[in-house]
C-alpha cells in the first residue's frame, strides 16, 4: 500500500512544494534550520498525497485518457480504489 501512495503523491513533482519552502527558509535568513524539518517533511508525501490524490480521485475520467498517467508523472487511480 505504501508504494501505491508514494506513486499517487507524484514524487517527481515534490520539488514544486519543497523548493519554495527551502527558498522561503533561505530568504528568512538561514539556508538550513532544524525547525524547518517538520515543514519540509510535511511537504513531501503527506502534502503531495493530499493535493494530487484528491485531484486524481475526482479526475478519473480525464486521467484515463492522459498518456502520462501511470508513469513517473502520476498514478492512474481506478474506480475500485475509491469508495463512493
Amino acid at each position: 500500500m505504501l508504494p501505491r501512495l508514494f506513486h499517487i503523491s507524484r514524487p517527481v513533482l515534490w520539488i514544486n512544494t519543497i523548493g519554495p519552502a527551502v527558498v522561503g527558509v533561505w530568504l528568512a535568513g538561514d539556508l538550513w534550520r532544524w525547525e524547518a524539518l517538520p515543514l519540509l517533511l510535511w511537504l513531501t508525501l503527506p502534502f503531495n498525497l493530499l493535493i494530487y490524490g484528491v485531484n486524481d480521485v475526482f479526475d478519473q475520467e480525464t486521467d484515463a485518457k492522459n498518456p502520462r498517467k501511470g508513469t513517473l508523472e502520476g498514478a492512474r487511480i481506478s474506480p475500485r480504489e475509491v469508495r463512493p
